[in-house]
């Protein structure tokens, strides 16, 4: 079976999900909203946008550091404990460098 060795996300709900599935956090980049997409929905992600309930209702969105997530750099590891670390700590890289080398090295282990 072949998967992906690396990924980065939106440090939203998916570092979390992809944690639970053998990914471990090595790095982060600052959001930069010269790079967000052109219909980036900053009152969504950052908790004031009505979202269905699934109970027939409403409730506000999640709260993703004021609309800015950080992007989040991770690698399949096999033995990943599922956990998901503490992403404050990460190393924090620039987009010069992408994620680099934090995730090559990671790849490597």
């Amino acid at each position: 079976m072949r998967h992906s060795r690396r990924l980065d996300c939106y440090d939203t709900i998916l570092p979390t999900f992809y944690a639970a599935h053998g990914f471990r956090h090595v790095a982060r980049l600052k959001f930069d909203p010269k790079y967000a997409p052109a219909d980036w929905d900053y009152s969504f992600f950052s908790g004031k946008a009505d979202v269905s309930d699934g109970k027939g209702g409403t409730k506000k969105s999640k709260n993703f550091n004021d609309g800015k997530p950080d992007i989040i750099f991770m690698v399949y590891d096999k033995d990943s404990n599922g956990f998901s670390s503490q992403l404050e700590d990460l190393p924090e890289t620039d987009g010069a460098n992408y994620g680099e080398p934090y995730v090559s090295d990671a790849v490597k282990k």
